[in-house]
């Protein structure tokens, strides 16, 4: 059945060999598919993590160091990055790796999804560029977070949407970072008073300028949860 939709893997193989013989890679971004990197003469390296997702910073950085490393080495070499669909995770990675490049997050930007399009601008935004260098890597260090509430924006005529927060659990010498669920609940027109004053919002590890004007004026289309207690949250924590 996959074959009426997909390339099979004997035939990519032989177009590679063809056109491209002894100087292609290949990246797998799939956790859901593996292979045995035989197929492709042992030139295979695996980033895996899950569809709709973005990948840890640290993940992003080895697979734009690799990649560089494998075309500087030779005029002729080749890339070939896949993941099932060929759309969201490899376009994550291929605009991250143009960023990584030079090129501006706003040029490379080629993914639909707001998670992975917000990425690629935290990704520009841990990388110092000095002329005639490669891009210094900054990714600043996993901390924890105490979430209090969750406040979704722009929710005209919706009463309540319910959310899961998940959380990455690091496998010692797995690359792949398995989610678990942290919580799940609503978010509600209702909210319920728990004594909280103030709420600071974060947006991954870059601390963004609010306009309190604005919020004022949005929160009557606005939807809140607010926690009864506290949740302790990890790096590579994800709504």
């Amino acid at each position: 059945m996959k074959a009426i939709y997909r390339n099979p893997m004997w035939q990519v193989k032989d177009v590679l060999e063809m056109r491209h013989h002894g100087h292609y890679k290949v990246y797998n971004l799939c956790i859901e598919e593996d292979y045995d990197p035989s197929h492709f003469n042992g030139r295979v390296e695996r980033y895996p993590f899950d569809d709709n997702h973005v990948p840890p910073l640290q993940m992003v950085k080895e697979f734009c160091e690799s990649v560089h490393s494998w075309l500087s080495s030779d005029t002729n070499n080749i890339v070939v990055i896949h993941c099932m669909a060929g759309k969201g995770r490899t376009g994550l990675m291929v605009c991250s790796y143009l960023v990584y490049t030079g090129m501006s997050a706003e040029e490379a930007l080629q993914v639909t999804i707001p998670s992975q399009r917000r990425y690629v601008d935290y990704w520009q935004k841990s990388l110092s560029f000095t002329e005639g260098r490669l891009a210094d890597v900054n990714i600043p260090k996993p901390e924890s977070r105490v979430l209090q509430q969750i406040r979704v924006y722009d929710a005209n005529n919706i009463e309540s949407i319910f959310f899961v927060v998940t959380e990455t659990q690091e496998v010692p010498g797995e690359s792949y970072r398995p989610s678990t669920h942290k919580c799940k609940n609503f978010c509600s027109r209702k909210i319920k008073n728990v004594g909280i004053d103030s709420f600071q919002h974060f947006y991954s590890f870059i601390e963004e300028d609010h306009d309190s004007e604005q919020e004022n004026l949005d929160e009557k289309n606005c939807l809140d949860c607010c926690f009864d207690k506290t949740v302790q949250l990890a790096t590579g924590t994800k709504p």
